[in-house]
């Protein structure tokens, strides 16, 4: 009789150990790590500074998605990935642009930029514009996910090819 109580209170507090544990939190723990990063042209790069996404909500749908970063700090050079819905919700899946189907309900573009040389990189002028981000995880608090596609400087017509590129950033209140 006492071994059946014993037994009972260890199934039931194993059991309470496991669902504790199972629940899923929306917040990264404090141990995550946050980046955006990438290859350009085959060159590591990261601008995991100030690495950050930010939404906008209408009717309580996530319809704006700008995730973007700094190399230094100091802005002088940076990178930006959105995502804007047109009609629907932004959640996890494979955003393409030119989309597959040709149906225009979301726009994305990524861009590059360095104050110190004055250079601009844009997904939308590179013809045609060719970019996939794909989001693995969205949650309140965070988003992660892969890219890649080519971006061009307007000016020059130089074409920089992005490879390898993944995002785990905090989404800003």
């Amino acid at each position: 009789m006492k071994f059946q109580k014993i037994t009972r209170i260890f199934l039931f507090a194993a059991s309470m150990l496991i669902i504790g544990c199972s629940k899923s939190d929306d917040r990264p723990s404090s141990t995550d790590t946050y980046y955006l990063e990438m290859k350009m042209n085959g060159t590591a790069k990261n601008f995991n500074n100030a690495a950050v996404a930010q939404t906008a909500l209408d009717n309580e749908n996530l319809v704006k998605l700008i995730i973007g970063g700094t190399k230094d700090g100091l802005l002088n050079e940076g990178f930006e990935l959105d995502i804007e819905f047109l009609e629907n919700n932004i959640t996890i899946g494979t955003y393409f642009q030119p989309e597959p189907n040709g149906d225009p309900n979301y726009e994305l573009s990524a861009k590059f930029y360095n104050t110190s040389t004055n250079t601009y990189y844009n997904s939308f002028y590179y013809e045609p514009e060719e970019f996939t981000i794909t989001i693995s995880e969205i949650s309140n608090s965070a988003v992660k996910g892969t890219y890649s596609g080519k971006i061009k400087n307007l000016d020059t017509q130089d074409v920089i090819i992005v490879s390898e590129g993944r995002f785990f950033v905090p989404i800003q209140d």
